[in-house]
């Protein structure tokens, strides 16, 4: 049922992963990552919005990808991989308040990473009323 959701990606989605992509390029150019990445990024948000049963990509559902691909990379290349000091990544899923808060301040520091490497950045800090699980 949710592989054949059709789902639409809003612009603050598209802005988050764009900028993210930008931002990573410039400050880790060792990681060499492709321009596949945005596409790569952008199906993996849509999945996660097919998962919830949505059609529509939201910003959440970008920040949540883009949390997964810090993890991996941290994973693959070490925890030095983040140049600006990334939250906590690791979380109780059993506790929601706990996934909330962890998202909440994970998305914050993108947030703040992405303005150090973009100066035009337009995306805008979300609050804590943001719609994390």
């Amino acid at each position: 049922m949710a592989k054949t959701i059709q789902v639409e990606v809003d612009p603050s989605s598209k802005q988050v992963i764009s900028n993210y992509f930008v931002a990573t390029r410039r400050s880790r150019p060792e990681c060499s990552l492709p321009i596949t990445a945005i596409s790569k990024l952008t199906a993996l948000a849509e999945s996660h919005a097919r998962l919830r049963l949505s059609p529509t990509v939201t910003y959440e559902d970008a920040i949540a990808v883009i949390r997964l691909y810090e993890q991996s990379m941290s994973y693959v290349h070490g925890k030095s991989i983040c140049t600006t000091v990334c939250p906590q990544m690791e979380m109780d899923f059993e506790k929601p308040a706990q996934i909330h808060d962890t998202m909440l301040r994970f998305s914050l520091w993108l947030d703040k990473y992405i303005k150090t490497y973009i100066r035009d950045h337009s995306m805008t800090s979300r609050d804590s009323s943001m719609g994390f699980y």
